[in-house]
């Protein structure tokens, strides 16, 4: 037992963390495709999150900037009439048609005072309710004097500023001899600011929903990609490296008949496949050259062999046929048969001992010198 990778005592075994290389070509295959299906879902789901999102915003502000801008009409209406309307009758409907607007509205509508307005009215009428800012973008839109939208919560809210000197269509006169002389405000200053809030829940909800489907239709659709991707991978690459490793291990062990259909791919595994062929033609190709190696060595050896012993034939031959030639020589010489010659039947090499035994016999060899030496080589030899 060993340190563990905790520390604890433990069996010992490999604590090295599994690389990429040590996985299978399929396996690292099937994650990679895994990973971009789930990438191209997540993709998918958050271009049509992004572009729903908008759609709904772009259509809620739709919705709140034609409300107030009907709202903003009516109150130019009142506002040149106010000089003349003594008993604030355009003030009164403008102020209920908030009621009744609200009621079929599918938010609230309300309108917002700025400071000196409010200071004004509070003074000039009390007991009459201040309105004064509902939550931080009416705060935000009295303040920067710009349009404020976005989402709070589920709702959508949108508040514009009402700026002294820039009405649509109400005389700036009318407008700066009750707001610039009895409240005090100063041209491009915030006079008031109209609200729109509306309940987004539902659309909300709904593209929740719709992104949830999104995401199931996704996992459904990645799910099959990688499944067929798994299968093309089998049947186009990973069979044929099977078959091809196959047939190397074979080819390795000296099995010169493997057969590949590699030939008839123009693709890589074709190009593979071929290559493995010329291996293996390579491999026959040096068999058969050391057969025939071998086999020519096994020739020339039982020549070399059958040469020696016809050559120790020959020698054997030519030995007894010089041994007998000289033999019957001296026997006729030991006989004192002086007129005795070598027939021509000796061998080419002892054709100068032929000739000179010949021309001393017919030369008149001295006769005592041939019987006194001849009849004891004679004799010797017949020993």
């Amino acid at each position: 037992a060993t340190l563990g990778c905790s520390g604890a005592r433990a069996p010992a075994r490999d604590c090295t963390p599994m690389s990429s290389k040590s996985l299978g070509l399929q396996t690292r295959f099937m994650i990679f495709a895994a990973l971009g299906a789930l990438a191209l879902v997540a993709a998918v789901v958050a271009t049509v999150c992004v572009a729903e999102y908008r759609s709904m915003e772009s259509r809620l502000r739709e919705l709140s900037e034609n409300e107030l801008q009907s709202l903003n009409a009516l109150v130019e209406t009142a506002m040149r009439q106010r000089l003349e309307d003594k008993d604030d009758v355009a003030i009164k409907v403008f102020n209920s048609w908030f009621e009744s607007r609200n009621k079929n509205y599918p938010g609230k509508l309300w309108s917002v005072w700025s400071p000196k307005v409010a200071a004004f009215v509070a003074e000039a009428y009390p007991g009459h309710a201040i309105k004064t800012p509902r939550d931080a973008m009416d705060e935000e839109a009295m303040r920067t004097g710009r349009p404020q939208a976005r989402f709070v919560g589920d709702d959508y809210r949108y508040s514009v500023p009402i700026i002294l000197g820039k009405p649509l269509s109400a005389p700036k006169e009318t407008c700066m001899a009750c707001h610039g002389e009895l409240m005090g405000l100063k041209d491009g200053e915030t006079i008031a600011v109209f609200s729109s809030s509306i309940a987004a829940g539902p659309d909300i909800a709904a593209l929740y929903t719709l992104l949830q489907r999104i995401v199931l239709g996704g996992i459904v659709v990645g799910i099959g990609i990688v499944g067929f991707t798994w299968w093309v991978l089998r049947a186009i690459v990973l069979n044929p490296l099977k078959v091809i490793t196959k047939a190397m291990r074979r080819l390795a062990g000296g099995d010169l008949t493997i057969a590949l259909s590699g030939r008839r791919r123009n693709d890589e595994i074709g190009e593979i496949e071929a290559a493995v062929l010329v291996f293996r033609d390579a491999a026959v190709e040096k068999t058969r050259l050391e057969a025939e190696a071998r086999a020519h060595n096994a020739q020339s050896e039982r020549d070399h062999k059958d040469a020696e012993a016809s050559q120790q034939q020959a020698i054997a031959s030519e030995r007894a046929l010089v041994n007998a030639s000289i033999g019957a020589a001296l026997e006729k010489l030991a006989d004192k048969t002086l007129s005795y010659r070598m027939s021509d039947d000796i061998p080419d090499a002892y054709r100068d001992l032929q000739r000179n035994f010949n021309r001393a016999i017919a030369e008149g060899f001295p006769r005592q010198w041939a019987m006194n030496t001849v009849a004891p080589i004679h004799k010797g030899g017949a020993q």
